[in-house]
């Protein structure tokens, strides 16, 4: 509780400040895109709850977006490039409050903020919604790349109910195991190559 796990309040302004960014991003996007509120990809380790205190504030979340394949066009009408997709996501989170403004990185838009952390943002683009023949796409750097983002996530949860129904407090147990294994790993400091947290995640499971 002192030194591990992530205290509410922390928990709230990190919530308070990615819903910030997705209203930003619903009123600044350019008409004719459309952003509900389940178009929002909570992912990584706020989205499991396994994210622990970090030194200087240095958290970060990740929060995705989808938009529907043939809303994603140009003036002219033609498609947007993965490219274009990001700069429109990253032009709409522009705010004269920020010190240093959103960023273009390799899979995502990045957030950042004085304290010391960031919120990433990645596109996703949405063919079929809705139907068996559904498939989403990740804008980046080399273009547009199938992408299953809450594949982890899916997986993590579902094993977390299995082993409660499995044994009252098991799948509590497991999320607790990786906070305190991800916990031991940044203890190390530069001294040891550690694997990141996913890695740490699917190896306490294992």
């Amino acid at each position: 509780d002192d030194c591990v796990n992530l205290p509410q309040a922390i928990k709230d302004k990190l919530r308070e400040q990615r819903d910030a960014n997705r209203n930003r991003l619903k009123r600044n996007k350019p008409e004719g895109i459309g952003v509900a509120d389940d178009q929002f990809i909570p992912q990584g380790s706020m989205a499991i709850n396994t994210t622990i205190q970090a030194e200087d504030f240095e958290y970060d979340i990740d929060d995705g977006s989808w938009f529907h394949a043939d809303e994603l066009k140009k003036k002219n009408g033609t498609a947007m490039t993965a490219k274009e997709t990001q700069e429109m996501v990253r032009d709409a989170l522009n705010d004269p409050k920020f010190n240093k403004q959103p960023e273009i990185h390799q899979n995502c838009v990045r957030v950042f903020y004085a304290e010391g952390h960031h919120v990433d943002v990645p596109a996703y683009r949405k063919f079929d919604a809705g139907t068996d023949e559904e498939r989403q796409e990740l804008a980046g750097a080399n273009g547009f790349a199938a992408s299953h983002p809450t594949e982890i996530n899916v997986w993590f949860l579902d094993r977390v109910q299995e082993l409660n129904k499995a044994r009252p407090g098991a799948g509590s147990q497991l999320r607790l195991m990786v906070r305190l294994m991800k916990r031991f790993a940044r203890s190390r400091g530069e001294e040891w190559d550690m694997p990141n947290g996913l890695k740490l995640t699917m190896l306490v499971e294992e």
